[in-house]
């Protein structure tokens, strides 16, 4: 009895962790997101699924010209766009 116990404490325990590995990395590393209209084609199609990778996202002097982005253009809305220009740019 007292074997079996431990098993299933075990388990659990290996359910937990796994959740919050999950919850960390799709939060703070990798986010899916669904591509909405056809403003990015042929790059990127509408209803298509990326990831998004979320590691240096908040720091401007990582984005390139030409990179995709996405930002948020509303509460409930995300736009995905390329940037063709950047500060200092004329």
């Amino acid at each position: 009895f007292k074997l079996k116990q431990k098993e299933i404490f075990s388990w659990i325990k290996s359910i937990i962790i796994a959740c919050i590995l999950a919850f960390v990395v799709r939060e703070y590393i990798f986010t899916p997101i669904v591509v909405d209209g056809e403003s990015m084609m042929p790059t990127l199609k509408d209803s298509e699924h990326i990831i998004l990778n979320e590691v240096g996202k908040n720091n401007p002097d990582n984005i390139k010209r030409f990179d995709i982005i996405v930002f948020h253009a509303t509460k409930e809305k995300d736009y995905i766009k390329r940037v063709i220009g950047l500060p200092g740019d004329h």
